[in-house]
């Protein structure tokens, strides 16, 4: 188990379920791994896992995983005693997370995952996953995901919250990072869009292409400042300059345009980079009809425009097939 004092604990029922939230990185990005404050979206949009129990001790473990059509697309069984024979790095981080939770849990008999949210778009997958492993084994979820997956544990937090955060990591104690509601509540929701960019980028080789960086170059304290700007703005036009002002200091951190630079070059629309540049979605800030944004981006051969309402936790949730793609 990933902290000494934790336990796998034999469980007396049938069967039990864990569930965890979606999130996107508002502010932070990359910095966020090195000490800076990000502002952080929970999405009403996650993963259930069911933990399935036999009345005996077993060797053997199914697992499988259920798309957001609730399509199979992993149906595995492992031996609860064999050494790990994968090869890619995902593979082994999935395998340290089993072996560091259910791996050791001798009566389970299967896990069921239920994704709420297509896999590709990048909300968490793993990060839900975690959350709802560390959950049921009652131990430290940053620590297991240091131990697996990696990554500077924002997503995680934002599996267990149902409003938007205040994240920091503390690079003086490990697992125990710092988070705080944030007071983000702009009252301009309707204008807010989430926009998929259809390049599912790799949290890890985006993370080791960031930390090549020299120190000088990760503006730690201007990346706080602005996070906290960001957060206490309510107003259209002050949110947009300063989304605008996130996005060019974190082009000039890692060398590459902004996106309203390589992708709009659209003055009709504010646009923000969210997570990985340039690959799951974007944030735009349009004041216009929706069905306008949603012919912009069909010219850019971007299908998947969702307004903030699609990951509130108080709305309901439309088909995109039917009403947000074009």
């Amino acid at each position: 188990m990933p902290t000494s004092s934790s336990k796998v604990m034999a469980n007396t029922s049938t069967q039990s379920t864990q569930r965890g939230n979606g999130k996107l990185l508002i502010t932070g990005e990359y910095l966020v791994l090195d000490g800076a404050l990000a502002l952080a979206l929970p999405v009403s949009l996650g993963q259930s896992l069911e933990f399935t129990y036999s009345v005996e001790a077993r060797d053997t473990l199914v697992w499988k995983s259920l798309d957001n059509q609730g399509k199979e697309w992993v149906n595995k069984t492992f031996s609860k005693s064999a050494k790990s024979s994968a090869v890619s790095p995902d593979d082994q981080s999935f395998h340290a997370l089993l072996e560091h939770t259910v791996f050791q849990d001798k009566k389970l008999a299967s896990v069921t995952c239920r994704l709420a949210f297509d896999r590709q778009w990048g909300l968490g997958s793993s990060s839900t996953l975690i959350y709802c492993l560390a959950n049921h084994y009652q131990c430290n979820p940053y620590e297991l995901s240091a131990k697996s997956f990696g990554g500077s544990g924002y997503d995680i937090a934002c599996a267990g919250h149902h409003s938007p955060i205040i994240y920091q990591q503390n690079l003086e104690e490990a697992y125990s990072p710092t988070i705080q509601q944030a007071t983000w509540a702009p009252n301009f929701t309707d204008q807010i869009y989430f926009v998929y960019l259809g390049q599912k980028q790799n949290s890890r080789d985006a993370i080791a292409h960031y930390k090549q960086l020299n120190q000088s170059e990760k503006p730690i304290h201007e990346m706080n400042e602005l996070t906290q700007s960001i957060n206490n703005s309510a107003d259209f036009n002050e949110t947009a300059y300063l989304i605008q002002k996130h996005e060019r200091l974190m082009a000039s951190v890692l060398k590459t345009p902004c996106l309203d630079e390589k992708l709009w070059k659209d003055s009709a629309l504010v646009s923000k980079s969210l997570g990985a540049w340039g690959g799951d979605f974007c944030m735009v800030l349009f004041q216009g009809p929706m069905n306008d944004l949603q012919r912009i981006a069909s010219s850019h051969g971007l299908d998947t425009v969702l307004p903030w309402s699609y990951f509130s936790f108080e709305s309901p949730k439309p088909s995109v097939s039917s009403t947000f793609t074009s």
